[in-house]
């Protein structure tokens, strides 16, 4: 079973996660990044685990969907099932990055324990968090994003 911790000490906020992880788990990693274009803009559905060894995948991507013209991001977390530091590195300079380019990165329909981690680490208010990719796109995107 996961534990988190949470605490105030000395003025600073400590978040702690132990994670226990199952025999012979491997190499973590994302098990899909699907993308749908919209215009300048994309969502990105994340499915798995973002974690040090599938960040860089994510960020890949990121960066080339920002060179390939894309001006607005909307990643849909509803079937991430964990993130990490290294993953939260990515959302936030993918957020900077559009912002200074004049765009916008959206993070919707967050799952419980990624909501959890955004709050604890402040993002809830500094990302803009909405509830669903639905409610950010001006049409409804085809069923086919995420594997089945």
């Amino acid at each position: 079973m996961d534990v988190c911790i949470y605490e105030r000490r000395d003025g600073q906020n400590i978040f702690t996660i132990e994670r226990k992880l199952r025999h012979g788990s491997g190499r973590s990693a994302l098990t899909h990044i699907g993308v749908t274009k919209f215009g300048s803009s994309a969502v990105l559905a994340l499915t798995g685990r973002l974690e040090g060894h599938s960040s860089p995948e994510l960020e890949q991507q990121v960066n080339a969907l920002l060179h390939s013209g894309i001006r607005s991001l909307i990643f849909d977390l509803s079937a991430l099932e964990y993130v990490s530091s290294a993953g939260l590195r990515v959302f936030i300079l993918a957020a900077k990055k559009l912002k200074s380019a004049g765009g916008d990165a959206r993070f919707a329909a967050l799952t419980a324990w990624v909501r959890e981690v955004f709050h604890v680490s402040g993002l809830l208010t500094t990302l803009e968090v909405v509830p669903t990719v639905e409610s950010v796109l001006p049409i409804t995107p085809p069923a086919a994003t995420r594997p089945k």
